[in-house]
């Protein structure tokens, strides 16, 4: 599958080339050879030379360290996720430091199950950022808690552990460790690339799961809207402290949400631009974009009062030469 910026992938189930490929006399290791052939629309096809890779044993854990987070940074994990951390992402305060990046693989048997019905198809895996004063990151590590601005992760999965599913009921999760839940993110799903890219403000555990209760309507450009958690409950208590706002999208469009209170105060607008770029999947199907976020503040950056509020979704898209809109209402509950 096709997972942008020049790579492509395939999953090999490891049990089956262990059953297939033997041990190498000289140095126990299992060797493939593969040839890649291509061919276009017309017919014509190329063949590249035979390569020759060693598989590599899997492991739980992979990590970079001694990076400088004050450019661009991009870690690809030997099982297919990446992260990408943009320049400026880290606290001014933090710098100067050199940082170690670690994404390590789970099993659900360490969390709680995720909420029915979502179920799990065995993609958990944590990210951990550390900071380290001692240039040669010999001394103590500091955790780094929260990223400006934020950072994407995607999250592969492999083609075996699907079946036949709809790839676009895949959902990320992130795990709660203080209330032991999880908590819909949502994310792109790029069947091609077998990924689910989300964009977070801080490391954490983070799953797929497959969730046939989401709705999306084929035939229009924005359905399957899901606000989670609501209720949530910005109260500085770090638990549960914004709601993620996640839904499908068939074409390039411009979102406007505005916030009211139940007395017709509109008290918060976000907006955000939704591109699809030429990397996007070349299919019809919508696609959940990677989601938006209140934080249960208002204009003025002050936390709103606790209640009930409606949120207008004005969607905006051209179609037939010319602009259309499309407008919908959603509630959303901000408790203690």
């Amino acid at each position: 599958g096709y997972a942008g910026s020049d790579i492509w992938s395939i999953d090999l189930p490891l049990e089956e080339i262990e059953a297939v490929v033997p041990l190498a006399d000289v140095d126990s290791t299992r060797n493939i050879e593969f040839i890649i052939e291509a061919s276009d629309p017309s017919g014509n096809v190329t063949t590249t030379p035979l390569y020759t890779m060693e598989i590599p044993l899997p492991v739980t854990s992979y990590e970079v360290g001694g990076i400088d987070l004050t450019s661009d940074f991009e870690m690809r994990a030997p099982e297919g996720t990446f992260i990408s951390i943009p320049s400026g992402a880290i606290p001014g305060d933090l710098a100067d430091l050199r940082f170690r990046v670690r994404l390590s693989t789970n099993t659900l048997s360490g969390f709680r199950d995720p909420p029915a019905p979502a179920r799990t198809i065995d993609v958990i895996r944590t990210v951990e950022i550390e900071a380290f004063e001692d240039t040669l990151m010999q001394g103590e590590p500091v955790p780094v808690d929260e990223l400006k601005n934020g950072f994407d992760i995607s999250l592969h999965y492999p083609q075996y552990s699907i079946g036949r599913i709809d790839e676009n009921l895949l959902a990320a999760y992130e795990y709660n460790y203080y209330t032991r839940t999880w908590i819909l993110l949502g994310g792109n799903v790029n069947p091609f690339g077998n990924l689910v890219t989300i964009h977070v403000t801080k490391p954490g555990t983070f799953g797929i799961f497959y969730n046939p209760s989401f709705k999306y309507s084929p035939g229009e450009v924005f359905s399957g809207l899901e606000f989670t958690p609501n209720p949530f409950s910005p109260n500085g208590d770090g638990l549960y402290e914004e709601t993620n706002i996640t839904f499908f999208l068939t074409q390039e469009a411009t979102i406007t949400i505005e916030i009211f209170n139940i007395d017709g105060d509109r008290v918060r607008i976000l907006k955000e631009r939704i591109t699809f770029s030429a990397e996007d999947i070349p299919d019809k199907k919508p696609r959940r974009i990677t989601g938006m976020t209140w934080d249960g503040r208002d204009n003025m950056g002050n936390v709103v009062p606790y209640g009930i509020y409606i949120a207008r979704f004005t969607v905006t898209f051209q179609q037939a030469g010319g602009t259309r809109t499309i407008r919908k209402n959603a509630a959303v509950v901000v408790i203690k």
